[in-house]
């Protein structure tokens, strides 16, 4: 617009404004573009675990779990198979993948008195594919990821296991539906 009105100087710098805008534009984008890639390349997802076989504790790859192998967890671990805890120190895990919850459980190493209702709130169990929030544990495998573990062991229709949650909401359906919402 500058250049119809007779403004040079102007133009000029318009023109040069708007250049340079564009080339860092497409320098950034490129940039850009490269960075996810270099990331993942910086990243190295760990698929193993600490495993004591009979000697000193040695990683081992996730695939090479077995029933019967102890495992020892720290905090911002995955818990590699369904474990029964031996021992444990403040450990806290999320169990949310599985329940729902949103905020961390303790898990300790003693039996319970009373079995719970569902394996899913057993106190010294932890299953696979949830996370160690803190503290530091070992347990022994009871269910690897190539086996059946409890969430994905098949059960005849109908024998579901009630969580507390499942016995709580199943109350709700006392709620008046005749009441109208106008």
């Amino acid at each position: 617009m500058s250049a119809l009105t007779g403004d040079l100087r102007a133009a000029v710098c318009d023109g040069h404004d708007g250049g340079l805008g564009v080339a860092l534009r497409f320098v950034q984008e490129t940039r850009a573009s490269t960075r996810p890639a270099k990331l993942k390349a910086m990243i190295r997802v760990t698929v193993r675990s600490t495993v004591i076989r009979g000697g000193p504790a040695r990683e081992v790859p996730l695939s090479g779990l077995v029933p019967g192998d102890i495992v020892r967890l720290s905090a911002g671990d995955m818990i590699p198979a369904d474990l029964r805890l031996l021992s444990s120190k403040d450990l806290f895990h999320h169990p949310g993948s599985l329940t729902g919850e949103s905020l961390p459980v303790e898990k300790f190493d003693a039996r319970e008195a009373v079995p719970p209702a569902s394996p899913l709130e057993g106190k010294n169990i932890c299953f696979l594919g949830t996370s160690v929030e803190s503290g530091t544990a070992t347990g022994v495998v009871v269910g690897t990821a190539g086996a059946p573990t409890w969430v994905a062991w098949p059960r005849p229709s109908g024998s579901a296991v009630q969580t507390s949650f499942d016995k709580g909401g199943g109350s709700l359906h006392l709620v008046d539906e005749s009441a109208s919402w106008r």
